[in-house]
């Protein structure tokens, strides 16, 4: 084959290109030290490290709920503390340990306003906010948990922390949530809530039907639809406008769930809002139930309900709330008909009620030491996120070094080459 002085013009030219080429990459990389600039130089390092950017994003992010989590569960901790305080002045010598079957009216009096005093402290405790949030509303942080109504009851979320009675009206338990309907007159006690799918209806809505004593939330289409969605529906009816729903109210709409409405949550009520959970994922591998619900053990439970230490419902009769029973006790020492022994077994119940704030504040506690534990995990794990993504993008000093000194000799022997080679005229035009 014959080689011609144009056959071996254009071949030098596209092998000193690619010399070229190679030599401004190696010389890039020596100043910039990053193994790549773009996704097409090295499709797989560039996969691992977009990988490695979002671990850390999302590592970072973890980190920031935990801190926050960390600081409210301190602050929790130091309020529960003084709540505790306030029951032991209580229980203290100048108070409850004073009372005894010869006391004075007046001596009983005083420690009667005394009482009142740590009540109304106790409540405003109790009422404590984070950032804005309301520490001990459980899954409802946006509004004060406990008030006192005109009949000098506690209402938790506006429910009697005793009977169990609704102020603002009925409520039901649905799909792992508790909807309030709010009819403060109790119209809709004993109405059965249900769930239906129509995909001829124009939008989600919500039908009462007063002869069967029913209210049914239509659904145009169920996909993707949850609990919360269930809650607009319901308040796109003008009687359920101030409806409110607490609990998981991200989990997916069941059209086999039904409930039935009722003024009064009972003593399981009162249990279920005690118990009451609220999830935080910490990076502990969020997963889901066959149900749809939840996994509790790969979340966190952020949740300190007010109930769950202050005590609720009763018991043969009598209160189990820490504000209740100081009240009572205020009462009887307040009363004509002053019961010394009566008197004495509020103070017994009440010192045995304190256990549970006690169990409270310990569990508190070790809430604090795991998610101080937590943190400590997630910051090792950023930075060892954070390294490797570091060594994936960063390339090595010695490396770099030898990958521009080669290139750039390969580039200037090109050269060479080329003025040994071809003629000036075409050397001139490539300068």
């Amino acid at each position: 084959m014959r080689i011609t002085m144009s056959m071996a013009s254009k071949q030098y030219a596209k092998n000193l290109s690619a010399s070229f080429e190679r030599y401004t990459k190696a010389t890039t990389k020596a100043t910039t030290f990053n193994n790549f600039d773009n996704a097409t130089e090295d499709p797989v390092g560039s996969m691992k490290a977009y990988k490695r950017v979002l671990q850390i994003s999302q590592n970072s992010n973890y980190q920031s709920s935990v801190s926050s989590l960390e600081s409210q569960f301190k602050t929790a901790d130091s309020t529960l503390t003084s709540i505790q305080t306030l029951t032991g002045t209580a229980s203290g010598t100048d108070y409850l340990k004073a009372i005894t079957g010869t006391m004075t009216e007046e001596n009983r009096g005083t420690i009667a306003t005394e009482l009142r005093t740590l009540q109304a402290q106790m409540v405003t405790a109790a009422n404590t906010q984070y950032g804005g949030s309301y520490l001990f509303g459980g899954a409802n942080t946006a509004d004060a948990p406990f008030t006192v109504g005109t009949d000098n009851q506690l209402y938790y979320r506006g429910i009697n922390v005793t009977t169990g009675a609704i102020a603002a009206g009925t409520t039901a338990t649905l799909n792992g949530t508790q909807i309030t309907l709010g009819d403060t007159a109790g119209t809709y006690n004993g109405y059965t809530i249900n769930i239906a799918e129509d995909s001829a209806a124009t939008s989600d809505s919500a039908a009462i039907d007063d002869t069967n004593k029913t209210i049914t939330v239509t659904m145009k289409s169920l996909t993707g639809k949850t609990n919360d969605d269930v809650l607009t529906a319901l308040k796109s009816n003008s009687a359920f406008a101030n409806a409110t729903m607490t609990g998981d109210t991200s989990r997916p709409v069941d059209i086999t769930a039904t409930a039935v409405a009722t003024n009064n949550v009972g003593q399981d009520g009162l249990k279920a809002l005690a118990d009451e959970a609220s999830y935080v994922d910490i990076g502990a591998g969020l997963s889901f139930n066959a149900d749809g619900s939840i996994n509790s053990q790969s979340v966190f439970d952020a949740s300190i309900t007010g109930l769950s230490f202050l005590g609720y419902g009763t018991t043969d009769g009598s209160a189990n709330n820490l504000y209740t029973i100081m009240g009572e006790i205020a009462d009887q020492l307040d009363s004509s008909s002053y019961s010394f022994d009566t008197t004495t077994a509020l103070i017994d119940k009440f010192n045995t009620q304190t256990t549970a704030l006690s169990n409270v504040i310990t569990k508190v506690g070790t809430s604090e030491t795991y998610l101080t534990s937590v943190e400590s995990s997630l910051t090792t794990a950023g930075t060892n996120l954070d390294d490797d993504w570091q060594n994936i993008k960063t390339a090595d000093v010695e490396t770099t070094y030898i990958e521009q000194t080669s290139a750039t000799l390969a580039y200037n022997c090109a050269i060479k080459v080329g003025s040994d080679l071809l003629s000036k005229t075409l050397l001139d035009y490539m300068s």
